[in-house]
Formats: structure tokens, C-alpha cells, sequence
């Protein structure tokens, strides 16, 4: 049930810590500054990472939810 509670809690963390800074920060690029080129490699930097994120964000909490319906189901194994 704790391992199940502590990934579950992992989305919020992930969300805070890595996917909002990667949003702020693509928020203050002025594209309009860019060439095409800096602002592909702009957007392939942002992506990968927000991506790679985002399925830890979208996996822990599943497995998360998982381990606590387990639990659930066998009290005290």
C-alpha cells in the first residue's frame, strides 16, 4: 500500500519539478527571434524531455494505482 501511495504521488512531484519548469521556459522563447533551425532545435530539446517525463508521470501513478488494488484486495500480505 505505500509503494502504491508513494508512485502515485510521483505524478505530482514529476509535474512540479520537471514538466511546469520545461513549459515556463518554452513560454518565454520568442519564436519570432529564432531562425527555423534554432527553433526546430528548440522544440526537439523541449519535446524529449516533456515526453520522457510525461511517461513517468503517466506510468507511476497506473503502476501506483495498481500495488494499492492489490492491497486492497490482501490486507496484511
Amino acid at each position: 500500500m505505500l509503494a502504491g501511495a508513494i508512485l502515485i504521488s510521483v505524478a505530482a512531484v514529476v509535474t512540479i519539478a520537471f514538466n511546469v519548469p520545461l513549459n515556463n521556459a518554452l513560454a518565454v522563447i520568442d519564436p519570432g527571434m529564432l531562425t527555423a533551425a534554432d527553433a526546430a532545435r528548440e522544440w526537439q530539446r523541449y519535446a524529449d524531455s516533456w515526453t520522457a517525463w510525461n511517461h513517468v508521470r503517466t506510468i507511476a501513478p497506473l503502476l501506483g494505482s495498481a500495488l494499492l488494488l492489490v492491497g486492497a484486495r490482501y490486507p496484511g500480505t
